[in-house]
């Protein structure tokens, strides 16, 4: 059947349309593309799998309307009225609904890619597997909306009202946050990755399942990360991971041939699968700067420093010797500053864990022979302290003292 058709059916009204497609081969997909229905009350209409691509639907109004399967690709649907319609599956990519009223739906499984809801109202509505990825939600209203297994990749959520949403298994990546509102949802299982800008309300995040009662995080981006905390079976793991594989890197960041030196170590280490941590970063509002140098070297499997005309890195380096017992490596480059300094001397002779100090003449140089400086010796030096570390340490009993004080006596 033509669209003509289609358009002539759907010109007898509601009741006609309805009938004829009670009636109508379910293979047959209505095609309604491209009218101006600006206005138009389809309320009632049953536009299940119905193509409205490019519609102008502005003010159009679909209470109780089926719109399970449709196409609405392009449509313009601002100030639409959704009340009691059902969306299921329905296709609505690239099209403006701005300022809609979509509260309340059952609308599992919906694509909204690319389409523009700024100020729309999808509040408790059922939108699982829900697909928002580049779209605009500018001022949206998605309070207490059920958006678990949601993609919201590269989605502005600017100002947006997420308040008690259920967000479980969403997946949140170089989304733009700003502004919005996300108190009280629930993210167990979230993916965070990359977010833009600062929620204003992030309270009491719910970051475990129901039925392990209610532990709350303020933070959307460290709620992976104290999930883990509190799933003690997983913890273990990511220390392990973090540890095996972290490496800190201190030394000074200006002037700007110093920097240049961290930045190249930061890269190279990189290709040796390792995850290199330059503390040029501000410090957490809870700690000083050599209690955060202090976190970061406990986490770490070794540290670089560069001690070349140093300023902070002594006092950092005497700091965490003396803490943590893994390798430290000094470097120095010779063509600025041809002698350590004496601290250096001093913690390389009373812990042997501090390594002799690499001499090098250029960033170049250093990188190139990055593995035979650094690398092969740190790694050594790591499994030597790490066979230390697992020694039993066996208990002396009086018949042991005894025996010894005897053979002394001979």
């Amino acid at each position: 059947m033509a669209k003509a058709e289609h358009l002539e059916i759907f010109e007898q009204g509601r009741e006609a349309w309805n009938e004829w497609r009670r009636t109508l081969d379910e293979d047959i997909k209505p095609d309604l593309s491209e009218l101006d229905l600006v206005g138009f009350d389809l309320s009632g209409f049953n536009l299940g799998d119905t193509k409205l691509i490019d519609c102008d639907l502005t003010d159009a109004k679909f209470v109780g309307a089926n719109m399970d399967g449709a196409l609405l690709h392009g449509a313009t649907l601002c100030r639409a009225d959704f009340s009691d319609a059902a969306l299921l599956n329905s296709v609505i990519t690239g099209a403006d609904l701005s300022d809609a009223y979509l509260a309340g739906l059952d609308a599992c499984g919906v694509m909204f890619l690319e389409s523009r809801l700024d100020r729309a109202n999808l509040s408790g509505s059922a939108l699982l597997e829900a697909d928002f990825s580049r779209a605009s939600l500018v001022g949206a209203n998605l309070s207490h909306a059920d958006l678990a297994r949601g993609e919201f990749e590269s989605a502005d959520l600017t100002g947006a009202d997420l308040s008690g949403a259920i967000l479980t298994n969403a997946a949140l990546v170089d989304t733009v946050v700003e502004g919005a509102k996300f108190s009280g949802a629930k993210i167990f299982g979230i993916s965070v990755w990359n977010l833009k800008g600062t929620p204003s309300e992030q309270e009491d995040l719910v970051i475990v399942p129901h039925e392990e009662g209610l532990v709350t995080v303020d933070d959307l981006e460290v709620a992976q990360f104290v999930y883990l905390m509190y799933d003690n079976k997983k913890i273990r793991n990511v220390l392990n991971t973090v540890t095996g594989k972290a490496v800190l890197i201190l030394g000074r960041f200006t002037p700007p041939e110093r920097k240049a030196v961290l930045d190249g170590l930061r890269n190279k280490l990189r290709e040796f699968d390792l995850l290199p941590i330059v503390f040029d970063f501000d410090r957490p509002a809870d700690k000083d700067y050599t209690e955060t140098v202090q976190t970061l070297a406990g986490m770490s499997r070794f540290v670089i420093a560069d001690v070349t005309n140093p300023k902070s890195t002594p006092l950092e380096l005497e700091a965490v010797v003396k803490q943590f017992k893994i390798p430290y490596v000094p470097i120095l480059d010779i063509s600025v500053d041809p002698n350590p300094f004496a601290m250096i001397v001093d913690l390389q002779k009373n812990f042997h864990w501090v390594l002799q100090t690499v001499a090098y003449e250029s960033k170049e140089e250093l990188l190139e022979n990055l593995e035979l400086l650094i690398l092969d010796r740190a790694i050594a030096k790591h499994n030597e302290l790490q066979e230390q570390k697992a020694k039993q340490v066996t208990l002396l009993t009086l018949d042991e003292l005894k025996r010894a004080g005897a053979r002394s006596k001979r």
